[in-house]
């Protein structure tokens, strides 16, 4: 078990990986969150709201206008999104 734990660190300090999913998304604040709502109320914004969790949890808290796609049924529900490649997509 010694052999194993030093052969890990040492395979981790010398061979860092990088965490680039991190770096291909945006935080998005509560505060931007509801410009953006406004905004796509009146037409000057176009984004899809995804909320992640199951069915049940959606239906008792969600943000209007949000759609359901649960991650564990993700690939049942994936044609929710569209075809348009181009379009911002927001989970949460």
């Amino acid at each position: 078990m010694k052999r194993y734990c030093l052969f890990l660190i040492i395979f981790l300090l010398f061979f860092p990986f990088q965490i680039s999913a991190i770096e291909r998304f945006e935080i998005i604040t509560t505060a931007e969150m509801k410009q953006m709502l406004t905004d796509r109320s009146s037409g000057n914004a176009d984004f899809l709201l995804v909320n992640g969790l199951d069915r049940m949890i959606y239906n008792h808290a969600t943000i209007p206008g949000s759609i359901s796609i649960p991650l564990s049924s993700f690939h049942e529900y994936s044609e929710q999104l569209g075809l348009d490649l181009d379009k911002l997509i927001i989970p949460y």
